[in-house]
C-alpha cells in the first residue's frame, strides 16, 4: 500500500501546484492596468515589433558610415598555419596565395618521421589614391543613415499619432457611453411616469410610444459606442503591447 499512497500524495502535490498556478494567473489577470499619454508613447518606441525592422535598417546604415572611414588606414591581414607531416613533406610546406614555402623543396631523403611545421604570414594592402571614391562612399553611407533615420521617425510619429487618436476616441466614447446610459435611465423614469399618466387618463398615450421609441434609439446608440470603444481600444493595445483585458484598462489622462 506504500507506493499507491506515494503516488496520490504525488499527484495531490501536482494537482496543488497547478491550482496555484491557475489562481496566480488569474489575479495577475484580473488587476487593472494604468494607462498613461506618455506611458503610451514610450510603449509604441520601445515595444512595437513593427518598428524594429526600421531600427535595425538605421542601425545598420550607421555602421556602414564607419565601414566607409576605415578605408583610409591600411588593410592588415595575419595568417598562421601549423601542420604535421614527415620530414621530406614539412620542408616543403606551401601554402599558394598567402603563404610561402617555409623553408624549401622537398628533402631528398626519404624521412618518414613525422614532424610539426608552422608557417605565418601578413598581407598589408593599403591605397592611398583613390581619386575621390573614400570621401563619396562616406557621404554616401551618411545619406543613407539620415534616409534610414528619418523613415524610422516618420514611421514612430505615425504610429504615435495613430495611438495618441484612439487614446482620446476611448476617452471620447467612454463619455459617450456614460451619457448614453444616463439617457437610457432618464427615458425609462419618464415612460413609468407616462404609463402612470396614461392609465389614469391624465396625458395622452402618444408620450409613452415616444418615450419607448427614444428608449430603444438610445439602446442602439449605446451598443454602436460600446462596439467603436472596444476597437479603438483593441487597437490601442496592440500598438502599446498591453495584454490586459479591455474592462481591465484605465485610461488616467483624461480632458473630459
Amino acid at each position: 500500500m506504500l507506493p499507491i499512497l506515494k503516488i496520490k500524495i504525488k499527484y495531490c502535490i501536482s494537482l496543488g501546484s497547478f491550482l496555484l498556478c491557475n489562481v496566480f494567473i488569474t489575479a495577475l489577470q484580473a488587476q487593472s492596468v494604468k494607462l498613461l499619454v506618455k506611458e503610451t508613447l514610450q510603449k509604441i518606441e520601445s515595444h512595437l515589433p513593427a518598428l524594429e525592422s526600421y531600427r535595425q535598417l538605421a542601425a545598420a546604415a550607421q555602421q556602414n558610415i564607419s565601414l566607409a572611414k576605415n578605408t583610409s588606414v591600411p588593410d592588415l591581414t595575419v595568417g598562421y598555419q601549423v601542420n604535421m607531416a614527415t620530414y621530406n613533406n614539412i620542408t616543403g610546406m606551401s601554402y599558394p596565395g598567402f603563404l610561402l614555402p617555409i623553408s624549401g623543396p622537398p628533402s631528398l631523403n626519404n624521412d618518414i618521421n613525422f614532424v610539426p611545421g608552422s608557417a605565418i604570414g601578413a598581407l598589408v594592402k593599403w591605397n592611398p589614391f583613390t581619386f575621390g571614391r573614400r570621401p563619396a562612399a562616406i557621404e554616401k553611407a551618411e545619406a543613407q543613415f539620415k534616409q534610414a533615420n528619418a523613415a524610422y521617425n516618420e514611421q514612430l510619429f505615425q504610429y504615435q499619432y495613430t495611438a495618441m487618436n484612439n487614446y482620446l476616441q476611448a476617452l471620447y466614447y467612454k463619455q459617450v457611453i456614460k451619457s448614453v446610459e444616463a439617457s437610457i435611465e432618464r427615458n425609462k423614469i419618464g415612460l413609468e411616469q407616462s404609463l402612470v399618466l396614461a392609465q389614469n387618463g391624465l396625458k395622452a398615450g402618444i408620450d409613452t410610444t415616444q418615450f419607448q421609441a427614444s428608449i430603444a434609439q438610445s439602446e442602439i446608440d449605446l451598443l454602436q459606442a460600446q462596439r467603436t470603444y472596444q476597437q479603438v481600444l483593441t487597437e490601442l493595445k496592440w500598438l502599446t503591447g498591453t495584454e490586459a483585458p479591455n474592462d481591465k484598462i484605465i485610461l488616467t489622462d483624461s480632458f473630459f
